[in-house]
């Protein structure tokens, strides 16, 4: 008996170590985002006392509710198909260092709308961004029907590096929403650009600077980017948003509560399920 309570000890203090990191981090990466928006002189909604604790009481959570996601899905990352479907497969692409469990719960509501979807795995982290893409490449070319796409952060760029990539898949996407993808890049790596990734990804990645956006690489599909007001990890918001396309700057959460939290999960599954799409 002795060793279970040795167990869950380790556990518990696993637990506990793993939510002050996160606490922490989230408190170094704020610091960091309102110290970027002061310099460059961008406003921000003022943040009260009970506001603060609150924002970062959720997105604490968020990153909670993704590591429960992991134990119970990382393994389910393949297609679920609901008895009876209503529209065309979604993909569902992740974002930097993480993985398809990360689409748990958008995966659950749109299997109840009636609608199958895949989350992938795109690979080893701290490679060079044309590497992921060859995991979605793969995929897309595998598929016979129209897909949507539904990427989360860094898996927006992968999208737009696959397109781009094979002109012949442009045509199998129907419907995009990005959800907090640094598509002009983001500012958020400043100073830690230790890997080809990050770098890539960064506000003055030549990567990005040369990377064809939606309109010239899927013009007939509805393009939807989402972003969040206090993403500590894509900054600035405008970044996240892409002209032409379908628009929505979320409060009240950040980078991990994009994927988390029923306003945002309503609005991708709205985005996909709208009755009207671009000819």
């Amino acid at each position: 008996m002795s060793w279970l309570i040795t167990l869950l000890s380790w556990a518990g203090l696993t637990l506990v170590l793993t939510v002050v990191g996160i606490a922490l981090w989230l408190q170094i990466s704020h610091f960091r985002f309102v110290q970027y928006h002061r310099h460059k002189s961008i406003q921000l909604p003022r943040l009260g006392p009970v506001a603060f604790v609150a924002l970062h009481s959720r997105e604490m959570w968020a990153w909670v509710v993704l590591g429960w996601w992991t134990l119970i899905a990382l393994t389910r990352d393949g297609w679920r198909v609901p008895p009876s479907q209503t529209g065309p497969p979604v993909l569902c692409v992740h974002g930097f260092t993480q993985n398809g469990s990360n689409f748990w719960g958008l995966r659950k509501r749109l299997y109840k709308a009636g609608r199958a979807s895949r989350a992938l795995y795109l690979g080893r982290p701290l490679q060079p961004l044309a590497g992921y893409a060859v995991a979605l490449t793969r995929v897309m070319r595998e598929l016979d029907e129209p897909v949507d796409v539904v990427c989360h952060s860094m898996g927006g760029i992968i999208l737009r590096i696959v397109l781009d990539e094979s002109p012949e898949l442009r045509g199998k996407v129907r419907r995009i929403v990005t959800l907090g993808s640094p598509h002009r890049g983001t500012a958020g790596p400043r100073g830690l650009g230790f890997a080809s990734d990050i770098r890539e990804l960064s506000r003055r990645s030549p990567v990005l600077a040369a990377l064809p956006l939606f309109d010239s690489i899927a013009e007939h599909a509805d393009v939807t980017t989402i972003a969040a007001v206090r993403d500590f990890i894509v900054y600035p918001s405008t970044s996240a948003l892409l002209d032409g396309a379908t628009q929505w700057v979320l409060p009240g959460m950040g980078h991990a509560g994009l994927l988390v939290y029923g306003v945002s999960l309503d609005r991708v599954v709205h985005a996909l399920v709208a009755d009207s799409v671009r000819e």
